[in-house]
């Protein structure tokens, strides 16, 4: 059965609006909910149960958070050794250093929900009863997975690990984590206990307590944390918790995007100490792998090969001059507009040029929004042995520019163009998009091309 219904905003700063509906089901169905505004959704199945609550900065350990407006138990710790305050409207508690505190929630006589802050980053969960499951909060990286946690509830922890190997310890014991034995149950019992990763990759600790529980499953790459602690300008090198596999062939590289021990692509948050947030989104970056097409050609040149890799068409004999492929040279209109680059090099064995007639059908099978957001610097690079090559065509609009030429590699000085700018890179072949400081709209799409190719006759 379709229903709406409107909720206003609450006049104070520190209420926000709040929703709950009750749905009985009588058989296994779907229901859809859409929103004109952003929100959290909380399913309270029962009497029993518990969930993490996420801050407003998107970390779990923060110093704002909008609990839920339901009936039930506020569980915050603190992991300073500082005692650290917390307020809402009309009310507020105290909670020690390295300790946790529960009280009821929501407080009397409060029909709207609250902002609840803090003077310094906790860990925040809301429950009912003593039954459920969930993930523990790392508290290396403010999220679900890491290398540092904190067992403060009696019940059965489980850790995950993510990558190749990792060896743990806590007060009691200590166990290495492998290919072999990727996860590790203990049930603990009493006093606030710590266990840390000494070696390795990180890992998601599970924590499990009755027979009553909902969690949601993410896919086995989602939400893979470390703990950088450095301060750094430009680029640095980080071990990414998954399995290495360089120097592998090309079937065991195909086996392992299959079965997750290693990504075939990769999207990156990266979190700092901001003015507003202690584990605040500062940059997003995407990695991933584009397909390259190769084609042989029997020649008087031995081993002769034309590549199609990103866009460029390339050979492995230079002194035959490639040509490089450009993109669309109008993408006016209205609406968004998506424009693809296809290799048409085609030889057939009746042609003497090593391309033929052919008749191509395109057909756009899929295509997926991955990331919009605003911003004031895009940056875009290639690894790999074309890239340079790449970032060259791309930016190839800057000879038009009298600034460039007048004074290259300054940005600052930079007036009279807009678009894509090399940079120096020590990793790989690498672009920004120069503005003049004004902000860019940055979409993120992914997109399924087939096409059919046939000869002419």
């Amino acid at each position: 059965q379709d229903s709406s219904q409107v909720i206003l905003n609450p006049e104070h700063p520190l209420e926000v609006a709040s929703w709950t509906q009750i749905i009985n089901a009588t058989e296994p169905g779907l229901a859809t909910l859409t929103s004109s505004g952003e929100g959290s959704l909380l399913l309270v199945k029962g009497t029993q149960g518990m969930t993490n609550i996420v801050g407003l900065d998107n970390a779990y350990l923060s110093q704002s958070f909008i609990p839920p407006q339901l009936d039930g138990k506020l569980s915050i710790y603190n992991p300073s050794q500082d005692g650290v305050n917390l307020n809402w409207r009309l009310g507020g508690v105290s909670v020690p250093g390295n300790s946790s505190l529960t009280i009821d929630w929501p407080p009397l006589d409060r029909d709207q929900a609250l902002i609840v802050s803090s003077s310094s980053p906790v860990a925040m969960r809301w429950h009912q009863g003593n039954d459920g499951i969930l993930q523990n909060i790392a508290l290396d990286t403010g999220q679900l997975s890491g290398q540092e946690y904190t067992l403060s509830q009696n019940g059965t922890y489980t850790m995950q690990l993510l990558g190749e190997q990792l060896f743990w310890v806590n007060e009691t014991t200590s166990g290495w984590n492998n290919d072999s034995e990727s996860t590790t149950s203990f049930v603990h019992q009493g006093d606030l206990e710590h266990l840390q990763i000494a070696e390795g990759d990180s890992s998601r600790m599970i924590f499990e307590s009755g027979a009553n529980g909902i969690m949601m499953i993410e896919r086995d790459g989602e939400n893979r944390c470390i703990s950088l602690n450095i301060s750094a300008s430009g680029w640095i090198e980080v071990e990414a918790p998954w399995q290495d596999v360089r120097g592998r062939g090309e079937a065991d590289i195909i086996r392992s995007w299959r079965d997750g021990s290693h990504f075939s692509g990769m999207a990156i948050t990266l979190f700092a100490d901001t003015e507003n947030a202690p584990y605040g989104a500062v940059s997003n970056g995407w990695a991933f792998h584009l397909s390259r097409l190769s084609y042989e050609f029997t020649s008087s040149i031995s081993g002769l090969e034309v590549a199609w890799s990103g866009g460029a068409v390339v050979t492995n004999h230079p002194e035959l001059e490639p040509v490089v492929l450009r993109v669309p040279a109008e993408r006016g209109g209205p609406g968004p507009r998506f424009s693809a680059t296809i290799p048409s090099l085609y030889p057939v064995a009746q042609g003497t040029t090593g391309q033929g007639y052919f008749n191509g059908e395109i057909e756009l099978t899929s295509r997926k929004s991955l990331a919009s957001y605003g911003a004031y610097e895009v940056r875009r690079g290639w690894y790999g042995p074309y890239g340079e090559q790449l970032g060259d065509v791309s930016a190839s609009a800057l000879a038009s520019s009298e600034d460039w030429t007048a004074f290259p590699g300054q940005l600052s000085l930079l007036t009279d163009y807009a678009g894509w700018v090399p940079v120096p890179s020590q990793a790989a072949a690498e672009t920004v998009w120069h503005t003049g400081g004004e902000q860019i709209l940055f979409t993120l799409q992914s997109a399924d091309l087939s096409m059919l190719i046939s000869e002419a006759t």
